[in-house]
């Protein structure tokens, strides 16, 4: 831990002077929520159709911005300076934590402000918080790690979400089920499975992800 603090303290300090990127990341994340919104406006979408839209949005918005958290050391040739500090398996830990964070935060807001445009009632803010920095983690851990593995491709991005799609699938099906439970029926013995599922795929990244970025860079 404390070899990822310093790290994390860089990645905001990083955010704060180039705040034009994350005012960019957030106007688009709203834009989108709006344009996909507006599509839908004649039509009444019920709990299943809406869970499933919000979820295209969530891993579209997550795909777009959680690769420039490893390409921006790239395009700044920070990469080795961050390796001579700490090794790749706690680099990988504190932009994982990062990432969730910041997406879970604007993932929230992409997430009130569908709900509000598409007329649909705001699920249990209870479950719902928690639900979306589950699945933030989930996302932006695999698309770090793929992010990491083609590091040294061009354009790297490209390669790191078509290979962190096929990882991702299984956890979006969960997820989506979760989401449409939450906004219908809280009681439904099926949450706790999805729930179960969604934790244990975090559980896999925790143990797993850092290993394997060890083991590739040593």
């Amino acid at each position: 831990m404390n070899r990822i603090l310093p790290i994390l303290y860089k990645e905001t300090l990083c955010e704060i002077r180039s705040k034009q990127i994350l005012m960019t990341t957030s106007l688009f994340s709203i834009i989108l929520v709006f344009l996909m919104s507006y599509s839908f406006s004649n039509i009444i979408l019920t709990a299943e159709m809406s869970s499933n839209l919000l979820m295209m949005i969530i891993l579209f918005i997550t795909l777009s911005t959680s690769p420039r958290f490893i390409s921006i050391e790239k395009d700044r040739k920070t990469f080795p300076f961050l390796r001579t500090f700490s090794n790749m398996e706690t680099i990988f830990k504190a932009k994982a934590i990062y990432a969730t964070i910041l997406n879970a935060f604007n993932l929230l807001v992409v997430s009130l402000l569908f709900f509000i445009f598409t007329l649909q009632n705001i699920p249990n803010l209870l479950l719902f918080i928690p639900f979306i920095f589950i699945l933030s983690f989930n996302l932006c851990s695999v698309i770090l790690f793929c992010s990491i593995i083609s590091e040294s491709m061009s354009p790297a991005w490209i390669y790191s979400n078509v290979l962190s799609i096929p990882l991702i699938i299984p956890q979006l099906i969960y997820a989506t089920q979760i989401l449409y439970v939450i906004q219908t029926d809280i009681t439904s013995s099926s949450l706790i499975e999805n729930i179960l599922g969604l934790i244990g795929f975090s559980l896999l990244k925790i143990f797993l992800l850092p290993s394997f970025v060890k083991n590739i860079y040593g």
